[in-house]
This record gives C-alpha cells, structure tokens and sequence, in this order.
C-alpha cells in the first residue's frame, strides 16, 4: 500500500511539473512573440526615419522633417508603408530559412502565396530570385502611390532589417531583450 502511494505523489507530482513548465513555456513563448512583434515596427520606424531624412520631397509631406510623429504612427500604417513591405517580406524569408532546409526559390514562391491572399496582383517572379529581387518585385506591385522608393534605398532597408532581426532574434535565444535598451535596430 506504502509503494502504491509513493507512486501515486510521484506521479502527482511529475505532472504538476509538466502541466506548470507547458504554461511557463506558452506565457514565455507569447512574451517572446510579443518582442519579436515590438521589435519590427521599431525596425520599419527606423527605416521610415531614415528615408523620411534622405528624401526632401518626403520630408515636406511631413511638415518639413517633424519626424518625431513615426514615433506615434500606429502599426497598421506601418505596415502599409515600404518599410512595413520590406521587413515583413525580409522577416518571412528569414524565418523560413531558419526553420526549414528548403530552397530560397521554395521560400519565395511560399511567401508569395501568402502575399497574394493580401495582394491578388501579381507579376511574373524574377528569374533571378533573391531577397533583393523579390523586395522590388514586391514593392512594384504593392506601392504604387505616394513617394516612390528607390532600388538603393531597398537594399540598404533589406540589410538593416536582416542583421536587426537576426541580432534580435538570436539575442532572444540566449534569454536577452536587446531592444530593451534600443540596440536592436543599428
């Protein structure tokens, strides 16, 4: 009888442990998310300030450089913006490539599927597909009004956007939140 319930609290307790690490692991997974979610409209913030500051056209239509209102621009207009184009395609394809061994061309093609539930146009993909290829490929069908983006503007916006969420991303991992302090977009 002693070794039946011995059993028993062992058993209790065993899941005690697994039922509170699961719950652990969903409020830490959600918390992370949330990170991940903070840290790029700060990336498409950081971006929008520096083409806002290099585009003199741009900087008048927001009363002639008062940058500070990106900081108060509410997310869903972010995300129609080009900065909201190109770190949501850029965060997608890294994404992908870290949790799967598929092709960069298997990538694109399922990231197009999904940008085409949004965005029914569409074009021929690139021959030559790469992530700056595709961002263009992209930014020509979805922005179509407003300031146009330039081609040099798209690349420096896809290399600041990969090394901010690959940094944070990897900060992460190791338990930190390096934007805590604003270090994750450089």
């Amino acid at each position: 009888m002693k070794k039946k319930t011995s059993f028993s609290i062992i058993f209790i307790a065993f899941f005690n442990i697994l039922f509170f690490s699961i719950i652990l692991n969903a409020i830490s997974s959600s918390k992370t998310d949330k990170m991940i979610q903070d840290n790029k409209y700060k990336i498409m913030r950081v971006l929008l300030k520096k083409r806002i500051a290099e585009n003199r056209e741009l900087s008048k239509l927001y009363d002639s450089g008062d940058i500070p209102k990106v900081d108060s621009m509410p997310e869903a207009v972010l995300i129609g913006l080009p900065e909201g184009i190109i770190v949501t395609i850029v965060e997608s394809y890294w994404e992908m490539k870290a949790a799967s061994d598929i092709s960069d061309r298997e990538i694109f093609i399922e990231i197009e599927q999904h940008r085409k539930s949004l965005f029914p146009e569409s074009g021929k993909l690139p021959s030559a597909l790469t992530l700056s290829s595709y961002v263009k490929y992209r930014m020509r069908i979805e922005h179509t009004e407003g300031v146009q983006v330039g081609d040099k503007y798209i690349d420096e916006a896809i290399k600041i956007a990969s090394d901010a969420l690959r940094h944070h991303r990897y900060e992460l991992l190791k338990g930190n939140d390096c934007m805590q302090n604003g270090n994750g977009a450089r």
